[in-house]
């Protein structure tokens, strides 16, 4: 029990994630109570997350520099991609094809686990074995749910 606790706080779990967490339910619970903003739960969620991240930015401000700035660099990229192939009169959905949420979702959940990860100081040292496992399952996963839907 104690590795865990020990591999928690060396990820910044303390430090980042119980924080935030404290901060967006107590924010939340005010905001739902007092109804003074918005009676919609949607609306004091939203508030709560940014009050919360704007709290925990103070506590770790270089962490969420770089993390706002790689996001920046992210949609700054899918935007120019959109309007090159918008510019040559391509749909997107014309790549993707009409059911292409969850490769969208799954694209997305990637990307930003990498935005996390670069932005956290995580210097990944992969060796080719590891690229190639993950390159075999993603193609393995991707023939599984090909012949799924089909």
């Amino acid at each position: 029990m104690g590795v865990v606790i020990s591999n928690l706080n060396n990820i910044g779990f303390y430090d980042f994630f119980m924080p935030f967490v404290l901060i967006l339910a107590v924010v939340f619970g005010i905001l739902q109570e007092k109804k003074t903003i918005s009676s919609e739960v949607s609306v004091n969620g939203a508030i709560a997350i940014a009050v919360a991240f704007l709290a925990t930015y103070t506590l770790r401000g270089v962490f969420y520099t770089e993390l706002f700035g790689i996001g920046g660099m992210i949609i700054a990229a899918l935007i120019i991609v959109i309007l090159i192939l918008a510019i040559l009169g391509i749909k997107p959905e014309e790549i993707l094809g009409s059911g292409s949420k969850p490769i969208v979702g799954l694209v997305a959940i990637i990307i930003g686990i990498m935005a996390y990860l670069a932005a956290s100081g995580y210097e990944a040292s992969v060796s080719p074995d590891t690229i190639l496992t993950i390159v075999v399952l993603i193609v393995t996963f991707g023939v599984v749910y090909l012949i799924a839907n089909s």
